[in-house]
């Protein structure tokens, strides 16, 4: 009769005791209440603050993962640059702060996380970015994927809500491919719930993989060149402030430019030919044209 696992060996010559203290001592956990968050307060310093302690001491011998069990309110972005070795990060619960920036359009919100900037550093690999929940005061998009961007990372929100975006990955500087994005329930933006578009470099084969995308005011997912995408799970009861009109002639160099008719403005969100011969632009009209009818 075996009593404990300290008994027990495999292949390696280590029991389990063994191989659960290697663990433990290659796997390091912050949390944001170590970097000086106080509960109730501006949480944005102190994750940041530890997001750069598991950059600045990662190798590929030891790993820092950061978990946060509490509410946190976020006031900026949490910049996530750099991770050549692949980051771990779980916060049960954030939101935004009362100080969060405002949006800039409908479906421009500043991120809780941005992912690369600009030229900074490199592409990354290997992120794993999870939420139990997430509420972005009507302010906020979760994640966005710019700069140089990242691939074969994974994201996870189980419920999302009150979002400008859930997750954005528009134009990013280098190939942001491979990427996997998983969650429960998605409900209420103003944006898109997952919206990538390709610029000079490749967005491709990412995988959306959510229970349930639904009332987000431009669209449940928006994929602009961003081939191999796989879309899995359900969206409904999104895009019900898009009308689609017909046009004279194709209309995709004014993506996301004002379009006007008859005195009345919305935003091209794209245009296609559908069937043959028949053109059609998809506009956003900035009220609700399901239930207050099209401009």
């Amino acid at each position: 009769k075996v009593n404990s696992a300290s008994q027990i060996f495999d292949e390696s010559g280590k029991n389990q005791q063994e191989k659960n203290d290697l663990f433990s001592q290659k796997t390091i956990y912050l949390t944001p209440e170590q970097f000086g968050y106080i509960e109730g307060q501006d949480a944005t310093q102190a994750i940041q603050d530890a997001i750069n302690f598991m950059l600045q001491n990662s190798d590929t011998s030891r790993k820092y993962a950061l978990r946060g069990y509490g509410d946190y309110a976020i006031s900026n972005s949490l910049l996530i640059v750099n991770f050549g070795f692949g980051a771990d990060i779980y916060l049960r619960s954030i939101r935004a702060h009362a100080s969060f920036p405002a949006p800039t359009a409908y479906n421009k919100g500043t991120p809780f996380f941005q992912v690369g900037k600009g030229a900074i550093g490199g592409s990354m690999v290997g992120l794993n970015i999870k939420c139990t929940y997430v509420n972005g005061g009507g302010k906020a998009t979760w994640i966005d994927v710019s700069g140089m961007g990242c691939g074969g990372s994974h994201f996870h929100a189980d419920k999302l809500e009150n979002v400008v975006n859930g997750i954005s990955g528009v134009k990013p500087n280098f190939h942001a491919a491979s990427n996997k994005i998983t969650g429960g329930y998605w409900v209420n933006g103003t944006g898109h719930g997952v919206v990538l578009e390709k610029g000079t470099h490749v967005v491709e084969g990412w995988i959306i993989d959510v229970n349930f995308i639904c009332e987000f005011n431009a669209g449940g997912v928006l994929l602009r060149d961003a081939q191999y995408t796989n879309i899995r799970g359900q969206t409904d009861f999104n895009g019900r402030w898009l009308s689609e009109l017909t046009t004279d002639s194709l209309m995709p160099s004014n993506r996301d430019k004002v379009f006007s008719n008859n005195g009345q403005t919305g935003v091209v969100i794209a245009s296609y030919e559908h069937p043959k011969g028949v053109y059609k632009a998809l506009v956003y009209e900035g009220q609700n044209a399901s239930s207050s009818g099209s401009k």
